[in-house]
Protein backbone atom coordinates (compact mmCIF):
# COMPACT_ATOMS: atom_id res chain seq x y z
CA UNK A 1 0.00 0.00 0.00
CA UNK A 2 2.81 2.37 0.90
CA UNK A 3 4.53 1.63 -2.42
CA UNK A 4 1.35 2.30 -4.38
CA UNK A 5 0.83 5.58 -2.53
CA UNK A 6 4.44 6.59 -3.21
CA UNK A 7 4.07 5.72 -6.90
CA UNK A 8 0.82 7.68 -7.09
CA UNK A 9 2.42 10.65 -5.33
CA UNK A 10 5.40 10.60 -7.73
CA UNK A 11 3.07 10.62 -10.73
CA UNK A 12 1.16 13.57 -9.31
CA UNK A 13 4.39 15.47 -8.64
CA UNK A 14 5.57 14.70 -12.16
CA UNK A 15 2.37 16.16 -13.58
CA UNK A 16 2.75 19.28 -11.44
CA UNK A 17 6.43 19.76 -12.18
CA UNK A 18 7.12 22.51 -14.70
CA UNK A 19 10.21 23.40 -16.62
CA UNK A 20 12.54 25.70 -14.66
CA UNK A 21 11.93 28.46 -17.18
CA UNK A 22 8.17 28.35 -16.63
CA UNK A 23 8.57 28.08 -12.86
CA UNK A 24 10.79 31.17 -12.82
CA UNK A 25 8.26 32.92 -15.03
CA UNK A 26 5.47 31.89 -12.64
CA UNK A 27 7.31 33.46 -9.72
CA UNK A 28 7.76 36.70 -11.67
CA UNK A 29 4.08 36.58 -12.72
CA UNK A 30 3.04 36.11 -9.08
CA UNK A 31 5.02 39.19 -8.11
CA UNK A 32 3.46 41.14 -11.00
CA UNK A 33 -0.10 40.17 -9.98
CA UNK A 34 0.76 40.91 -6.35
CA UNK A 35 1.67 44.46 -7.35
CA UNK A 36 -1.65 44.74 -9.17
CA UNK A 37 -3.36 43.59 -5.96
CA UNK A 38 -1.79 46.45 -4.02
CA UNK A 39 -2.79 48.88 -6.78
CA UNK A 40 -6.33 47.47 -6.71
CA UNK A 41 -6.51 47.95 -2.95
CA UNK A 42 -5.40 51.53 -3.34
CA UNK A 43 -8.01 52.20 -6.01
CA UNK A 44 -10.79 50.60 -3.93
CA UNK A 45 -9.85 52.53 -0.80
CA UNK A 46 -9.60 55.79 -2.78
CA UNK A 47 -12.99 55.13 -4.38
CA UNK A 48 -14.49 54.48 -0.94
CA UNK A 49 -13.10 57.74 0.44
CA UNK A 50 -14.26 59.76 -2.57
CA UNK A 51 -17.72 58.21 -2.32
CA UNK A 52 -17.96 59.04 1.35
CA UNK A 53 -17.08 62.71 0.77
CA UNK A 54 -19.64 62.88 -2.03
CA UNK A 55 -17.40 63.11 -5.09
CA UNK A 56 -18.34 59.64 -6.36
CA UNK A 57 -21.95 58.51 -6.60
CA UNK A 58 -21.51 54.86 -5.65
CA UNK A 59 -24.31 52.62 -4.32
CA UNK A 60 -24.11 51.65 -0.66
CA UNK A 61 -23.94 47.99 -1.64
CA UNK A 62 -20.69 48.59 -3.51
CA UNK A 63 -19.24 50.59 -0.63
CA UNK A 64 -19.93 47.72 1.73
CA UNK A 65 -18.32 45.26 -0.69
CA UNK A 66 -15.23 47.41 -1.08
CA UNK A 67 -14.80 48.03 2.62
CA UNK A 68 -15.85 44.72 4.09
CA UNK A 69 -14.93 42.17 1.41
CA UNK A 70 -12.90 43.29 -1.60
CA UNK A 71 -10.17 45.26 0.19
CA UNK A 72 -9.49 42.56 2.83
CA UNK A 73 -9.42 39.82 0.18
CA UNK A 74 -6.97 41.75 -2.01
CA UNK A 75 -4.74 42.69 0.93
CA UNK A 76 -4.59 39.14 2.31
CA UNK A 77 -3.72 37.70 -1.11
CA UNK A 78 -1.07 40.35 -1.74
CA UNK A 79 0.49 39.99 1.72
CA UNK A 80 0.66 36.19 1.45
CA UNK A 81 2.33 36.47 -1.95
CA UNK A 82 4.75 39.00 -0.52
CA UNK A 83 5.57 36.80 2.49
CA UNK A 84 6.35 33.75 0.34
CA UNK A 85 7.93 35.91 -2.42
CA UNK A 86 5.66 34.27 -4.98
CA UNK A 87 7.43 30.93 -4.58
CA UNK A 88 4.45 28.68 -3.82
CA UNK A 89 2.35 26.80 -6.36
CA UNK A 90 -0.96 27.77 -4.73
CA UNK A 91 -0.30 31.51 -4.82
CA UNK A 92 -1.34 32.01 -8.44
CA UNK A 93 -4.63 30.16 -7.88
CA UNK A 94 -5.34 32.13 -4.72
CA UNK A 95 -4.74 35.48 -6.39
CA UNK A 96 -6.68 34.54 -9.53
CA UNK A 97 -9.70 33.44 -7.45
CA UNK A 98 -9.57 36.65 -5.40
CA UNK A 99 -9.39 38.83 -8.51
CA UNK A 100 -12.29 36.93 -10.11
CA UNK A 101 -14.42 37.47 -7.00
CA UNK A 102 -13.55 41.16 -6.79
CA UNK A 103 -14.12 41.77 -10.50
CA UNK A 104 -17.48 39.99 -10.56
CA UNK A 105 -18.71 41.75 -7.43
CA UNK A 106 -17.67 45.16 -8.77
CA UNK A 107 -19.22 44.71 -12.19
CA UNK A 108 -22.46 43.54 -10.57
CA UNK A 109 -22.74 46.51 -8.22
CA UNK A 110 -21.33 49.35 -10.34
CA UNK A 111 -23.21 48.64 -13.55
CA UNK A 112 -24.16 45.53 -15.46
CA UNK A 113 -22.49 46.92 -18.61
CA UNK A 114 -18.99 47.36 -17.17
CA UNK A 115 -17.58 44.30 -18.97
CA UNK A 116 -13.98 45.49 -18.79
CA UNK A 117 -13.80 44.76 -15.05
CA UNK A 118 -14.51 41.05 -15.40
CA UNK A 119 -11.86 40.89 -18.15
CA UNK A 120 -9.13 41.90 -15.70
CA UNK A 121 -8.56 38.41 -14.20
CA UNK A 122 -8.38 36.83 -17.64
CA UNK A 123 -5.97 39.47 -18.92
CA UNK A 124 -3.71 39.07 -15.86
CA UNK A 125 -3.69 35.28 -16.23
CA UNK A 126 -2.02 35.65 -19.65
CA UNK A 127 1.13 36.68 -17.79
CA UNK A 128 1.55 33.06 -16.65
CA UNK A 129 1.90 31.87 -20.29
CA UNK A 130 -0.54 29.02 -19.61
CA UNK A 131 -3.45 28.43 -21.94
CA UNK A 132 -5.05 26.03 -19.45
CA UNK A 133 -4.86 28.55 -16.61
CA UNK A 134 -6.37 31.32 -18.74
CA UNK A 135 -9.16 28.99 -19.89
CA UNK A 136 -9.81 27.94 -16.27
CA UNK A 137 -9.98 31.57 -15.13
CA UNK A 138 -12.34 32.33 -18.03
CA UNK A 139 -14.72 29.51 -17.06
CA UNK A 140 -14.56 30.44 -13.36
CA UNK A 141 -15.31 34.07 -14.19
CA UNK A 142 -18.27 33.11 -16.39
CA UNK A 143 -19.72 30.87 -13.68
CA UNK A 144 -19.16 33.56 -11.05
CA UNK A 145 -20.92 36.07 -13.30
CA UNK A 146 -23.93 33.76 -13.64
CA UNK A 147 -24.15 33.16 -9.89
CA UNK A 148 -23.66 36.85 -9.14
CA UNK A 149 -26.33 37.80 -11.66
CA UNK A 150 -28.89 35.49 -10.14
CA UNK A 151 -28.12 36.43 -6.54
CA UNK A 152 -28.07 40.14 -7.26
CA UNK A 153 -31.36 39.91 -9.12
CA UNK A 154 -32.92 37.87 -6.35
CA UNK A 155 -31.77 40.17 -3.55
CA UNK A 156 -32.23 43.38 -5.48
CA UNK A 157 -28.61 44.53 -5.68
CA UNK A 158 -29.10 45.99 -9.15
CA UNK A 159 -28.94 49.27 -11.03
CA UNK A 160 -32.54 50.50 -11.30
CA UNK A 161 -31.92 51.61 -14.87
CA UNK A 162 -31.72 47.96 -15.86
CA UNK A 163 -34.96 46.81 -14.28
CA UNK A 164 -37.51 45.97 -17.01
CA UNK A 165 -41.18 46.85 -16.38
CA UNK A 166 -44.31 46.25 -18.41
CA UNK A 167 -45.75 49.10 -20.41
CA UNK A 168 -47.92 51.35 -18.34
CA UNK A 169 -46.53 50.04 -15.08
CA UNK A 170 -44.78 52.26 -12.56
CA UNK A 171 -42.11 50.56 -10.46
CA UNK A 172 -42.19 51.74 -6.89
CA UNK A 173 -39.50 50.48 -4.57
CA UNK A 174 -40.72 50.58 -1.04
CA UNK A 175 -39.62 49.25 2.28
CA UNK A 176 -40.00 45.69 1.07
CA UNK A 177 -37.23 46.23 -1.49
CA UNK A 178 -36.75 45.75 -5.20
CA UNK A 179 -37.89 42.14 -5.23
CA UNK A 180 -41.36 43.04 -3.91
CA UNK A 181 -41.58 45.96 -6.33
CA UNK A 182 -40.84 43.70 -9.30
CA UNK A 183 -43.48 41.20 -8.23
CA UNK A 184 -46.00 44.05 -7.77
CA UNK A 185 -45.28 45.24 -11.33
CA UNK A 186 -46.63 42.03 -12.76
CA UNK A 187 -43.37 40.19 -13.35
CA UNK A 188 -42.52 36.97 -11.67
CA UNK A 189 -38.94 36.70 -10.41
CA UNK A 190 -38.16 33.99 -12.99
CA UNK A 191 -39.50 36.19 -15.81
CA UNK A 192 -37.50 39.13 -14.53
CA UNK A 193 -34.26 37.13 -14.31
CA UNK A 194 -34.89 35.66 -17.79
CA UNK A 195 -35.44 39.12 -19.23
CA UNK A 196 -32.37 40.40 -17.45
CA UNK A 197 -30.22 37.60 -18.87
CA UNK A 198 -31.44 38.23 -22.43
CA UNK A 199 -31.22 41.99 -22.40
CA UNK A 200 -28.12 42.58 -20.28
CA UNK A 201 -26.17 39.50 -19.28
CA UNK A 202 -25.87 37.86 -22.72
CA UNK A 203 -24.41 40.97 -24.49
CA UNK A 204 -21.86 41.35 -21.68
CA UNK A 205 -21.04 37.66 -21.84
CA UNK A 206 -20.51 37.92 -25.59
CA UNK A 207 -18.04 40.80 -25.18
CA UNK A 208 -16.32 38.97 -22.34
CA UNK A 209 -15.91 35.83 -24.46
CA UNK A 210 -14.34 37.81 -27.30
CA UNK A 211 -11.72 39.23 -24.93
CA UNK A 212 -11.27 35.87 -23.18
CA UNK A 213 -10.75 33.98 -26.46
CA UNK A 214 -8.06 36.49 -27.46
CA UNK A 215 -6.36 36.13 -24.08
CA UNK A 216 -6.44 32.31 -24.25
CA UNK A 217 -4.77 32.36 -27.65
CA UNK A 218 -2.20 34.91 -26.48
CA UNK A 219 -1.33 32.76 -23.45
CA UNK A 220 -0.98 29.65 -25.63
CA UNK A 221 1.16 31.40 -28.20
CA UNK A 222 3.33 32.98 -25.49
CA UNK A 223 3.97 29.51 -24.03
CA UNK A 224 4.80 28.12 -27.49
CA UNK A 225 7.27 30.94 -28.06
CA UNK A 226 8.93 30.28 -24.70
CA UNK A 227 9.18 26.57 -25.54
CA UNK A 228 10.64 27.43 -28.93
CA UNK A 229 13.20 29.67 -27.25
CA UNK A 230 14.07 26.90 -24.80
CA UNK A 231 14.59 24.47 -27.69
CA UNK A 232 16.70 27.02 -29.55
CA UNK A 233 18.77 27.61 -26.40
CA UNK A 234 19.28 23.87 -25.96
CA UNK A 235 20.33 23.47 -29.59
CA UNK A 236 22.61 26.49 -29.32
CA UNK A 237 24.19 25.08 -26.17
CA UNK A 238 24.60 21.71 -27.86
CA UNK A 239 26.15 23.34 -30.92
CA UNK A 240 28.47 25.38 -28.70
CA UNK A 241 29.59 22.20 -26.95
CA UNK A 242 30.20 20.50 -30.29
CA UNK A 243 32.05 23.55 -31.62
CA UNK A 244 34.21 23.65 -28.51
CA UNK A 245 35.03 19.99 -29.05
CA UNK A 246 35.72 20.64 -32.75
CA UNK A 247 38.03 23.51 -31.79
CA UNK A 248 39.95 21.26 -29.41
CA UNK A 249 40.23 18.57 -32.07
CA UNK A 250 41.37 21.05 -34.70
CA UNK A 251 43.93 22.80 -32.54
CA UNK A 252 45.09 19.40 -31.30
CA UNK A 253 46.00 18.45 -34.87
CA UNK A 254 48.26 21.46 -35.30
CA UNK A 255 51.78 21.59 -33.82
CA UNK A 256 51.50 23.66 -30.65
CA UNK A 257 54.61 22.86 -28.63
CA UNK A 258 57.44 25.34 -29.15
CA UNK A 259 60.26 24.91 -29.72
CA UNK A 260 59.09 21.80 -31.59
CA UNK A 261 62.57 20.32 -32.09
CA UNK A 262 64.67 21.49 -29.15
CA UNK A 263 67.48 19.09 -30.07
CA UNK A 264 67.90 20.72 -33.48
CA UNK A 265 69.96 23.90 -33.27
CA UNK A 266 70.15 24.50 -37.04
CA UNK A 267 66.81 26.31 -37.28
CA UNK A 268 64.06 27.96 -35.31
CA UNK A 269 60.34 27.87 -36.08
CA UNK A 270 57.15 29.31 -34.66
CA UNK A 271 53.51 29.32 -35.86
CA UNK A 272 50.09 30.52 -34.70
CA UNK A 273 46.49 30.34 -35.90
CA UNK A 274 43.61 32.59 -34.83
CA UNK A 275 40.30 31.47 -36.43
CA UNK A 276 37.63 34.03 -37.23
CA UNK A 277 34.99 31.62 -35.90
CA UNK A 278 35.17 28.87 -33.30
CA UNK A 279 36.79 26.68 -35.92
CA UNK A 280 38.48 27.78 -39.12
CA UNK A 281 39.76 26.60 -42.46
CA UNK A 282 43.36 27.79 -42.21
CA UNK A 283 46.09 25.46 -41.12
CA UNK A 284 49.84 25.25 -40.86
CA UNK A 285 52.11 22.28 -40.42
CA UNK A 286 55.79 21.43 -40.11
CA UNK A 287 57.42 18.04 -39.70
CA UNK A 288 60.73 16.32 -40.16
CA UNK A 289 60.72 14.04 -43.20
CA UNK A 290 64.16 12.74 -42.31
CA UNK A 291 67.19 14.08 -40.47
CA UNK A 292 67.98 16.60 -43.20
CA UNK A 293 64.58 17.55 -44.60
CA UNK A 294 61.83 19.62 -42.99
CA UNK A 295 58.35 19.99 -44.46
CA UNK A 296 56.59 23.38 -44.21
CA UNK A 297 52.91 23.87 -45.06
CA UNK A 298 50.68 26.93 -44.99
CA UNK A 299 47.15 26.51 -46.36
CA UNK A 300 43.73 28.11 -46.50
CA UNK A 301 40.49 26.19 -47.18
CA UNK A 302 37.65 27.98 -48.95
CA UNK A 303 34.78 28.75 -46.61
CA UNK A 304 34.52 29.06 -42.86
CA UNK A 305 33.19 27.17 -39.86
CA UNK A 306 32.81 23.42 -39.34
CA UNK A 307 32.75 22.40 -43.06
CA UNK A 308 36.01 24.24 -43.69
CA UNK A 309 37.53 22.72 -40.54
CA UNK A 310 36.65 19.19 -41.66
CA UNK A 311 38.05 19.85 -45.11
CA UNK A 312 41.12 21.39 -43.52
CA UNK A 313 41.84 18.29 -41.42
CA UNK A 314 41.45 15.97 -44.41
CA UNK A 315 43.75 18.16 -46.53
CA UNK A 316 46.36 18.38 -43.80
CA UNK A 317 46.47 14.60 -43.40
CA UNK A 318 46.79 14.09 -47.16
CA UNK A 319 49.61 16.62 -47.56
CA UNK A 320 51.62 15.20 -44.68
CA UNK A 321 51.07 11.56 -45.72
CA UNK A 322 52.41 12.24 -49.22
CA UNK A 323 55.23 14.45 -47.93
CA UNK A 324 56.61 11.83 -45.54
CA UNK A 325 56.65 9.45 -48.51
CA UNK A 326 59.51 11.68 -49.76
CA UNK A 327 57.70 12.97 -52.81
CA UNK A 328 58.75 16.32 -54.25
CA UNK A 329 56.44 19.27 -53.51
CA UNK A 330 55.00 19.30 -57.04
CA UNK A 331 54.20 15.56 -56.84
CA UNK A 332 52.72 16.07 -53.38
CA UNK A 333 50.40 18.75 -54.80
CA UNK A 334 49.39 16.57 -57.76
CA UNK A 335 48.62 13.59 -55.52
CA UNK A 336 46.65 15.66 -53.01
CA UNK A 337 44.73 17.38 -55.78
CA UNK A 338 43.65 14.06 -57.30
CA UNK A 339 42.59 12.68 -53.94
CA UNK A 340 40.51 15.74 -53.12
CA UNK A 341 38.88 15.87 -56.56
CA UNK A 342 37.80 12.23 -56.33
CA UNK A 343 35.55 12.90 -53.33
CA UNK A 344 34.72 16.59 -53.26
CA UNK A 345 30.92 16.77 -53.19
CA UNK A 346 31.10 20.08 -51.34
CA UNK A 347 33.22 21.54 -54.21
CA UNK A 348 35.64 23.14 -51.78
CA UNK A 349 39.28 23.86 -52.53
CA UNK A 350 42.54 24.66 -50.76
CA UNK A 351 45.17 27.26 -51.46
CA UNK A 352 48.50 26.01 -50.12
CA UNK A 353 52.20 26.71 -49.97
CA UNK A 354 54.09 23.42 -49.59
CA UNK A 355 57.86 23.48 -49.16
CA UNK A 356 60.64 21.11 -48.24
CA UNK A 357 63.75 22.60 -46.64
CA UNK A 358 67.07 20.82 -46.98
CA UNK A 359 68.46 21.80 -43.61
CA UNK A 360 72.14 21.18 -44.40
CA UNK A 361 72.17 23.43 -47.48
CA UNK A 362 69.26 25.83 -46.91
CA UNK A 363 67.72 24.96 -50.26
CA UNK A 364 63.94 25.16 -50.32
CA UNK A 365 61.89 23.40 -52.97
CA UNK A 366 58.28 24.51 -52.88
CA UNK A 367 55.03 24.66 -54.81
CA UNK A 368 52.63 27.59 -54.59
CA UNK A 369 49.04 26.36 -55.10
CA UNK A 370 47.27 29.69 -55.48
CA UNK A 371 48.47 30.87 -52.08
CA UNK A 372 49.87 34.18 -50.81
CA UNK A 373 53.47 35.02 -51.73
CA UNK A 374 55.77 34.32 -48.77
CA UNK A 375 57.99 37.07 -47.36
CA UNK A 376 61.73 36.37 -47.05
CA UNK A 377 64.16 38.19 -44.80
CA UNK A 378 67.68 38.29 -46.23
CA UNK A 379 70.39 38.67 -43.61
CA UNK A 380 72.64 40.30 -46.21
CA UNK A 381 70.19 43.08 -47.06
CA UNK A 382 68.47 43.30 -43.67
CA UNK A 383 65.07 43.57 -45.35
CA UNK A 384 61.99 41.45 -46.01
CA UNK A 385 60.71 41.10 -49.56
CA UNK A 386 58.03 39.02 -51.25
CA UNK A 387 59.13 35.81 -53.00
CA UNK A 388 57.15 35.69 -56.25
CA UNK A 389 57.73 32.21 -57.64
CA UNK A 390 55.60 30.21 -60.08
CA UNK A 391 51.89 30.18 -59.29
CA UNK A 392 49.96 26.92 -59.68
CA UNK A 393 46.27 26.02 -59.48
CA UNK A 394 44.50 25.51 -56.16
CA UNK A 395 44.14 22.00 -54.70
CA UNK A 396 40.76 20.39 -55.30
CA UNK A 397 39.72 22.76 -58.07
CA UNK A 398 40.18 20.48 -61.07
CA UNK A 399 41.50 17.00 -61.69
CA UNK A 400 44.59 16.44 -63.86
CA UNK A 401 46.16 19.86 -63.30
CA UNK A 402 50.01 19.92 -63.50
CA UNK A 403 52.01 21.54 -60.70
CA UNK A 404 55.45 23.09 -61.03
CA UNK A 405 57.98 23.35 -58.21
CA UNK A 406 60.13 26.41 -57.56
CA UNK A 407 63.33 26.86 -55.54
CA UNK A 408 64.86 29.44 -53.25
CA UNK A 409 68.07 29.47 -51.29
CA UNK A 410 68.21 30.32 -47.59
CA UNK A 411 71.39 31.56 -45.98
CA UNK A 412 72.18 31.51 -42.26
CA UNK A 413 70.17 34.25 -40.56
CA UNK A 414 67.44 34.30 -43.26
CA UNK A 415 63.80 34.08 -42.15
CA UNK A 416 60.88 32.78 -44.19
CA UNK A 417 57.49 34.23 -43.25
CA UNK A 418 54.39 32.30 -44.38
CA UNK A 419 50.84 33.52 -43.84
CA UNK A 420 47.25 33.27 -45.06
CA UNK A 421 45.17 36.03 -46.62
CA UNK A 422 43.81 36.91 -43.18
CA UNK A 423 46.89 39.11 -42.70
CA UNK A 424 46.86 41.34 -45.81
CA UNK A 425 43.05 41.29 -46.01
CA UNK A 426 42.43 42.34 -42.41
CA UNK A 427 40.22 45.41 -42.59
CA UNK A 428 39.36 48.31 -40.32
CA UNK A 429 35.94 49.80 -39.64
CA UNK A 430 36.09 51.72 -42.95
CA UNK A 431 36.85 48.50 -44.88
CA UNK A 432 40.42 49.56 -45.62
CA UNK A 433 42.69 46.54 -46.09
CA UNK A 434 45.88 46.04 -44.11
CA UNK A 435 47.59 45.09 -47.38
CA UNK A 436 50.97 43.63 -48.29
CA UNK A 437 52.74 47.00 -48.06
CA UNK A 438 51.78 47.47 -44.40
CA UNK A 439 52.69 43.84 -43.78
CA UNK A 440 56.19 44.32 -45.21
CA UNK A 441 56.57 47.59 -43.32
CA UNK A 442 55.62 45.82 -40.07
CA UNK A 443 58.11 43.01 -40.80
CA UNK A 444 60.89 45.44 -41.62
CA UNK A 445 60.27 47.46 -38.48
CA UNK A 446 61.94 44.63 -36.48
CA UNK A 447 63.61 42.47 -39.14
CA UNK A 448 66.13 40.59 -36.99
CA UNK A 449 63.79 39.34 -34.29
CA UNK A 450 63.21 35.70 -33.48
CA UNK A 451 60.32 33.84 -35.22
CA UNK A 452 58.03 34.06 -32.20
CA UNK A 453 58.54 37.80 -31.90
CA UNK A 454 57.96 38.20 -35.64
CA UNK A 455 54.46 36.74 -35.24
CA UNK A 456 53.72 38.66 -32.05
CA UNK A 457 54.72 41.99 -33.62
CA UNK A 458 52.73 41.25 -36.75
CA UNK A 459 49.63 40.47 -34.72
CA UNK A 460 50.05 43.68 -32.75
CA UNK A 461 50.26 45.67 -35.98
CA UNK A 462 47.18 43.99 -37.44
CA UNK A 463 45.18 44.56 -34.23
CA UNK A 464 46.22 48.19 -34.10
CA UNK A 465 45.12 48.66 -37.72
CA UNK A 466 41.69 46.99 -37.46
CA UNK A 467 41.11 48.75 -34.11
CA UNK A 468 38.40 46.39 -32.89
CA UNK A 469 36.63 45.84 -36.23
CA UNK A 470 35.14 42.32 -36.61
CA UNK A 471 37.52 39.68 -37.96
CA UNK A 472 36.04 37.96 -41.02
CA UNK A 473 38.95 35.72 -41.96
CA UNK A 474 41.27 33.35 -40.15
CA UNK A 475 44.70 34.75 -39.36
CA UNK A 476 47.48 32.16 -39.57
CA UNK A 477 51.25 32.75 -39.66
CA UNK A 478 54.50 30.77 -39.57
CA UNK A 479 58.09 31.97 -39.37
CA UNK A 480 61.09 29.74 -40.11
CA UNK A 481 64.65 30.97 -39.47
CA UNK A 482 67.77 29.22 -40.61
CA UNK A 483 70.61 29.51 -38.11
CA UNK A 484 74.35 29.12 -38.59
CA UNK A 485 75.19 25.56 -39.57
Amino acid sequence: MAKKWKSFRERILELLRDDDVFWNNEIRANVFVCIQMYILCGVLILSFVLAKVGIFNVPDAQLKLMLNTNVPMALVAAVLCNIFKGQKRWIKYMMCIVIVCIAVSLTATISMFVTVIVCIPVVLSVRYYSKKLTLTITICTMLAMVVSEILNAYYGLLDLNLVPVKEGTVLTVGADGLRAAIQASGYSMSEYISSLFRGSFMPRMLLFNIVAFTCIELAGRAREMVIEQIEISKKTESMKTELDMATKIQTGMLPRIFPPFPERGEFDIYAAMDPAKEVGGDFYDFFLIDEDHLGLVMADVSGKGVPAALFMMASKILIKSFAVSKLSPDKIAESVNEQICEENAAEMFVTAWIGIVEISTGKVVYVDCGHEYPALYRAKTGQYELVKGSKCFVLGGMSGVPYTASELQLEPGDTLFLYTDGVPEANDADNNLFGRERMLAALNANPETEPEKVLVKMRENVDAFVNGAPQFDDLTMLAFRLKNR
